[in-house]
């Protein structure tokens, strides 16, 4: 699901003249016509991960419906028993993601005398890491928060919106599944105005400025100058910026036209003052998930382990670079 590749944006013409006929069908039947339009996402968001490969569609599929099955059987307990239960979830949770991106590592380094070639090329998911993470965070909430089991249908589009599924951010159960439960896909032109400019500069961001200066890294690499190496790392990082932050506001764009809001990953994360001020503005959503799934169930600064605690939660930048060197350039 490559938002710069005109396949995509092409994939989604059969989708609007589905709704076009929708809502001329339901035009008298307001409840009908919403469900309709819940409906209509889920298929279009599945359908989407089915063009990447069928290899992506099943796993998400085996997690999203491992999330839901769990939240269900846990929420039957009490509180101390949902705990354990979520103890077991989580890590069943995990797995595909360890297998696909850390199989390798983790095989030849516990195991070196066996051969682990093969996990060295698995082709990893699209989206793998974002949506564990979200499904991961809403199983928290329903559990251990006590929040309320939501339908299948809601949970789904929850798991599987289709503009932030591939590069985040990862959204909260409170923030996106009270706007899919009530999702009406109604183009106003306020929210499309908006929404066009975000996708705009998104796009920009990505095809002209981080393409050129990955063009530009890889072609005028040159270990042998100090300057040159100290030049293209500053390179790599702009060219970084650029890639993840330009899917993030093409993604943002595509939710606001259709009336729905996500947070904004990147706060302008070059113009912070210090390095604490780069990490708040730097994926906040990941930030933001580490500390309140992470560093705060780990007792955060209050404990004699605090150095760890934020070791452990601030070594998302591997991650960040490792996931979006897998998405399509």
């Amino acid at each position: 699901m490559d938002f710069t590749n005109i396949v995509f944006w092409i994939a989604l013409l059969p989708a609007l003249f589905v709704l076009a006929v929708g809502d001329a069908v339901f035009v008298r039947r307001p409840e009908a016509k919403r469900c309709f339009h819940r409906w209509l996402m889920l298929v279009l968001s599945v359908s989407l991960l089915c063009m990447v490969s069928p290899e992506t569609v099943l796993v998400f599929l085996g997690v999203s419906q491992l999330g839901y099955l769990g939240c269900r059987i846990g929420v039957r307990f009490e509180k101390v028993g949902r705990r354990v239960f979520l103890c077991c979830l989580i890590p069943l949770l995990l797995l595909p993601l360890l297998y696909y991106k850390y199989g390798y590592f983790l095989g030849s380094n516990l195991l070196p005398e066996r051969n682990w070639d093969t996990f060295r090329d698995l082709v990893i998911p699209v989206g793998i890491s974002f949506y564990t993470f979200q499904l991961i965070g809403f199983c928290v909430d329903t559990l251990c928060r006590s929040e309320q089991m939501p339908g299948w249908l809601d949970y789904m589009n929850f798991s599987a919106y289709f503009p932030q599924i591939v590069c985040g951010p990862i959204e909260r159960r409170a923030e996106l599944l009270p706007q899919v439960r009530a999702m009406e896909l109604r183009f106003e032109e306020g929210n499309m105005n908006t929404g066009v400019r975000y996708m705009i500069l998104g796009l920009f961001f990505k095809m002209v400025l981080a393409d050129s200066l990955a063009f530009s890294f890889w072609h005028n690499y040159c270990w042998g100058s100090a300057w040159q190496i100290w030049m293209n790392n500053v390179t790599f990082a702009f060219r970084i910026y650029f890639d993840f932050a330009g899917y993030g506001l093409t993604a943002y764009g595509m939710a606001r036209c259709m009336g729905i809001t996500l947070r904004m990953n990147f706060l302008a994360p070059y113009t912070a003052s210090n390095i604490r001020d780069f990490w708040r503005r730097w994926h906040t959503s990941l930030t933001g998930w580490f500390t309140d799934y992470i560093y705060f169930p780990l007792g955060g600064s209050r404990t004699k382990r605090w150095a760890l605690n934020i070791m452990g939660t601030s070594n998302k930048s591997s991650f960040i670079i490792k996931s979006r060197q897998k998405l399509p350039l």
